[in-house]
């Protein structure tokens, strides 16, 4: 039963990218936050430790790379996330 439900979960997500989902929050792991903060490392800003922690420099740093590639601030959606390379 659950591989059945594993390829309506990848239609599902293959429906979602029809659509423009830029704008749409990630739920942020760790794992995630590692890459996201290695990601602003490498576009030389400065998100503190990568350690997979968002605190208030990484915030900061998420921020800046947001405006910088014309993305509104604040919340990490799929947009700041693809436009970083991130996968999610």
């Amino acid at each position: 039963d659950a591989e059945a439900s594993v390829p309506s979960v990848a239609t599902n997500g293959a429906q979602v990218q029809a659509v423009d989902d830029g704008n749409d929050v990630v739920k942020v792991t760790p794992g995630i936050m590692r890459k996201v903060q290695q990601a602003l490392v490498d576009a030389g800003l400065n998100p503190g430790p990568v350690d997979g922690v968002s605190g208030a420099k990484t915030v900061a740093a998420i921020e800046s790379f947001q405006k910088q590639n014309g993305i509104p601030a604040g919340k990490l959606t799929k947009k700041t996330l693809r436009t970083m390379g991130v996968d999610f």
